[in-house]
This record gives C-alpha cells, structure tokens and sequence, in this order.
C-alpha cells in the first residue's frame, strides 16, 4: 500500500521516506502520516486517496466535489489526480459554478497557483466571478445579488476587487461594496484588510467619496504605515491638484491602476414615486421615497406634513432630500454605517405633479447641501388651512405623483 501512495503522491513520498514516520511495533513497523483537513472535507481527502489505488473518480461528482479535490490533490501532490480532475472541471459548464464552487477553488494556496491545472480552473473561476459579480452597479442594488456576494471568501473577493473587467460606475461602488463585505463577514486579518484596501483604485473615487467617506473606512487606514499616514491629510488635493502626483509617496497601486469600464453616468431612471392621499392624509411624521441609486450612494425625497407656527397657522407640506453612501443603507448592520464626514452637494431634478401623472408640475432643478446627509427645506410647496385643501391640487385617484432623479452627488 504505502508503494502505491508514493507513486502517486509526493507528499506520502517524502513522509514515508523519513525516520520519524516509524513507530515500532509488535508486528513490525507501522508508518504513520497525519494528513489534516476540514472536517467537511474528510470524505473528500479518501476520494483522492481511493483514485491513487483505483484510478477512479467518484461517481457523477458535483462541481464543489471537483474543486475540493483539486485541492486537495494539489496539496498531496498528486500530480496524476490533480490531472484528471481539473480534466473533469474543465468539461464542466461555466454557468454552473456557484459561490461555493468559486471559494473552493480560491482557496487553493497560492504555492500552487503556478501548476497548469490550477491556472486553468482559477482562469475558468475568474471568468465566472466576473459572470456573476462583474456589473458592479447592478450588485450594489440588487440585495438577493449582494447576498450572494456576501459569501464569497476572502481570496475570491479580492480576485474580485483586483478584476479590471469590472464594470462600474465610479470605484466608489467597489470600495463601498468592500466595506459591507469586511463588516458582514466580520473580517479582521491584517494583511488581508491590506491588501483589499490596496485593490481600491483611489485616482478613481470620486471626490465626494474620497473627501466625506473614505477617511470614515475604518479598516481601510487599519494597516497604514508612515506612507499611508499623509494620505488622509490630502484626498482633497489628490482628486484635485495633478502638480501632488509628482509627491505622491503612498501605494503606488493607489494611484498607477487603469479605470475599470464604466456604466452610464446616471445610474438610475426617473423615478416615478406614488403615495398614497391616505397615507398623506394620515402621517405624523415623514414620509420617505424609495432610494434613487448614483455612484454609490443613496438619495430619496421625504415627505412632511407639518402644522405651521403661531404666525402663520394651517398646514404645510415640504420636502427634504436625504444622502446616504451604500453601506449606510437602512436595515444594514449598523456597524457598516458610514457618516457623512463633510456636507456633500447633492444636484437633483424634483417635480411634483398637479393631478394626472401627466399634468403640470411644481419642478424643482437645483443643487442643496447635505450637512451629515440631511438637506435643508428644498420646496414649501404649499401651505392651507386643513390637510385635504394643501393636499387636493396634486391628488389624483387617490395618488400624489412625484418625479425625482439625482444628477450629481460633488
């Protein structure tokens, strides 16, 4: 038996080759090599052993099953199994590669990357994260996507991050996207931290994330050394000033990485906000629109209905913008909230239609400031003496029709 593990595998040659594998018994030698593994893996490793005897690979094994056993193979060695095995992945179908496919595979130490058969199935991985994961606007937006994202492990999120194919509409969403994954997976290994925030391509934020956000990414900065302690002090002037390029002594892959593709520049449509005259009629408090999605963060119109003072009594209804980036997103864990570090000035289209959707329309085109994400009144639109009087002229079918979209967030 132990002729055959050496003939297969360099790992059981060079194990049982060696003195120390040898305890002495009763019966004659016994040659003893402890193999650790996964617990969930254990069923796999005897696969791998069993093909060293038989030649054979399991029966109808899953896409999970080959990736394991690649690397497990790979790791004992096995050269001849690891042959055949990437030999079977690789008849596989790309779009049946799931999640937990991709991380088996990343997983792979990287001593091994240099073996065909791994730079293979890692190409074919790479190709199906991008498939999967690549339209980075849509994963930002998209929870039961983001979901999916969230599962990735650590090697396989920073393949992703490194990917230049992404598509994106600024780097804003890869570095957003990041933080949430860091803080769901409650990440907290210092070099991987370092080397996710290398994968950020900085010259490619915008200014309003690099000014008001970046400096709250706590894991970002958790790593830094005495180069990376001055960048703080000067995002401003590193999106704006190209004479600081000439000083820059930070991460080179900050500032040398190509822009990724990029999606249009608006990323979301009008959008078309109905509420209902009962809930108007009804609310004590504000009434919040759905989010309007643009280069990572997160904008909506609220709603509040309002008794005015004793000077100018009756009702009042105005409306407010509220900004927020991605990971800020209401429902999230708290602790991936970011705040606002500086106002930000979001430029934004509102209407708020008279009747008919298509009836005419209070507009509002302008560009208000967001002290910790919070605008100022953006539009009294109306004030009367009872709910129903302020609210008749823009109800119609029981529905108030309201037209929002965010141009720019600076």
């Amino acid at each position: 038996c132990d002729s055959v593990l050496v003939a297969h595998s360099g790992f059981f040659k060079s194990r049982l080759g060696s003195s120390w594998s040898h305890v002495g018994l009763r019966d004659g030698p016994l040659r003893v090599v402890i193999l650790e593994v996964e617990e969930e893996e254990v069923q796999l490793a005897r696969a791998v052993l069993w093909f060293m005897y038989s030649g054979e690979l399991p029966a109808s094994p899953s896409l999970r099953t080959l990736a394991t056993m690649l690397r497990l193979a790979n790791l004992l060695d096995a050269s001849r199994c690891a042959e055949t095995v990437a030999l079977a992945l690789s008849r596989c179908k790309q779009e049946q590669l799931e999640v937990e496919d991709l991380n088996s595979v990343f997983q792979m130490p990287e001593l091994l990357h240099d073996k065909e058969c791994v730079r293979a199935a890692l190409q074919m991985c790479k190709q199906r994260l991008v498939q999967l994961f690549g339209d980075v606007t849509a994963l930002a937006q998209d929870d039961t996507l983001r979901s999916r994202f969230m599962r990735l492990s650590f090697p396989a999120v920073l393949a992703w991050a490194q990917e230049d194919s992404l598509r994106v509409s600024s780097d804003n969403e890869v570095l957003l996207l990041l933080h949430t994954w860091v803080v769901v997976r409650q990440f907290e290994e210092a070099e991987g931290l370092k080397q996710l925030s290398r994968a950020v391509r900085l010259m490619h934020l915008t200014p309003a994330c690099l000014v008001s956000v970046l400096p709250d990414v706590a894991w970002f900065w958790c790593t830094r050394d005495e180069r990376d302690a001055v960048l703080h002090r000067r995002l401003s002037s590193l999106a704006q000033d190209d004479r600081f390029m000439g000083k820059w002594n930070g991460p080179a892959s900050w500032i040398s990485a190509k822009p990724r593709t990029r999606t249009h520049k608006v990323t979301s449509k009008l959008l078309a906000w109905q509420v209902d005259a009962a809930d108007l009629l009804a609310a004590d408090s504000w009434l919040m629109s759905p989010h309007v999605y643009y280069n990572g963060f997160l904008t909506q119109a609220c709603i509040q209905i309002h008794e005015g003072s004793k000077d100018e009594p009756g009702m009042r209804l105005r409306l407010i913008t509220s900004t927020t980036p991605l990971a800020g997103l209401p429902g999230a864990d708290s602790a991936s909230h970011i705040k606002l570090r500086v106002p930000l000035s979001v430029i934004f289209k509102l209407r708020v239609r008279y009747g008919s959707p298509g009836g005419g329309a209070v507009e509002i085109d302008r560009s208000t400031y967001l002290p910790d994400g919070w605008g100022p009144t953006d539009a009294l639109l109306r004030s009367a003496p009872t709910r129903e009087e302020l609210l008749r002229p823009f109800v119609h079918n029981g529905k108030m029709h309201i037209e929002f979209i965010v141009t720019d967030i600076q």
